[in-house]
């Protein structure tokens, strides 16, 4: 526990605010993306998965060359539900806040991220130190 009596951070990595150029696909159905990092994202999404559930996700990397998009390179990706908000699905919900983590990246995959992850400010809600 922190000082505050809040949990400890675990994160290994900062999570970035992510813009509307990352597309990240469930399926056939969009994700808009609130953070992104080297080991997940958290997004928005109009159905309910389970925690830890495991999915392949396309991710659409914008690569960039002097401040503008210059590619969208796509990365195949697992990703386990580690957390969903709100925690019961129901018929009256019409998004559910979903945190992904990413368990088996390759090296490729990390350097295309990190690459992108260079071109975006840290996220507002970030504690690492």
């Amino acid at each position: 526990m922190s000082e505050k009596g809040k949990p400890s951070d675990r994160r290994k990595h900062h999570r970035h605010q992510s813009r509307d150029d990352l597309q990240l696909l469930v399926g056939m159905e969009n994700a808009r993306t609130i953070n992104v990092s080297l080991n997940g994202a958290l997004c928005i999404m109009p159905r309910y998965f389970p925690p830890f559930t495991k999915l392949d996700l396309m991710i659409m990397i914008p690569i960039y060359e002097a401040g503008e998009v210059k590619e969208q390179r796509p990365l195949v990706a697992q990703a386990i539900v580690i957390r969903i908000d709100p925690e019961v699905p129901s018929d009256d919900i019409e998004e559910y806040q979903i945190a992904f983590y990413f368990p088996h990246l390759d090296d490729l995959q990390r350097e295309v991220i990190s690459s992108y992850l260079n071109e975006l400010p840290l996220y507002e809600g970030d504690t690492m130190h």
